[in-house]
């Protein structure tokens, strides 16, 4: 049996359904993350499909506010 270790954060943002909070993403890993945001952005796959995509926090915020 093989065992791999993936992470989450990094497939989700590989697939393009993930930012990148660059005020709280210090660890050396999120330089990796946030190239990978860019490339899945150019490539507008996953919600970089849409033209203006809302991050969750600000979708949250005007739910409340509603």
């Amino acid at each position: 049996m093989t065992a791999y270790k993936r992470l989450v954060n990094e497939e989700l943002g590989n697939a393009g359904f993930a930012w990148v909070y660059t005020c709280c993403c210090d660890e050396p890993i999120c330089e990796r993350w946030k190239v990978l945001e860019y490339e899945v952005r150019e490539a507008k796959q996953g919600l970089w499909s849409d033209p203006n995509p809302v991050p969750l926090r600000e979708f949250r915020r005007k739910k409340r506010r509603k």
